[in-house]
């Protein structure tokens, strides 16, 4: 877990950081034979689901490496799942409609434990940040 967070957390840092090319404004987080997993720098939002929890999110992107074919998706976990370092990466289209979820554990290996481990440390370092500036 904590590798991910700091890949999170550097994630989070690096949204603030200005991009020149358009591949940099990807970062490729997990990877299979077939499919190459990306987050958005600067994605990373804090917000409520419609069920009304908080939820992590960042835009994701899969690559096919076979075909070359992109699809551009919206990945959230719970802030709950979170502090749990278990529970459900969930997968939008990029308009908001569900789609799928992935269970996940932190530290598991999977892809979306992997997805699931740096949403959750980025969107930690962000609510803390955001919450700083509460008066």
């Amino acid at each position: 877990m904590i590798k991910n967070v700091c890949a999170g957390i550097a994630l989070f840092v690096a949204s603030s950081l200005p991009t020149h090319a358009a591949e940099s404004d990807w970062v490729e987080v997990s990877a299979t034979d077939v499919n190459a997993f990306s987050i958005q720098v600067g994605s990373v939002e804090v917000g409520k689901n419609k069920g009304g929890a908080k939820i992590f999110s960042v835009t994701g992107r899969v690559l096919n490496k076979q075909t070359k074919s992109i699809t551009v998706e919206t990945w959230y976990v719970t802030a709950s799942d979170c502090e749990l370092e278990r529970g459900s990466l969930v997968t939008l289209t990029i308009a908001g409609e569900y789609k799928f979820e992935n269970d996940f554990v932190s530290g598991d290996g999977s892809v979306g434990g992997s997805i699931a481990d740096i949403i959750c440390g980025a969107g930690l370092a962000l609510a803390k940040k955001q919450d700083a500036k509460g008066i």
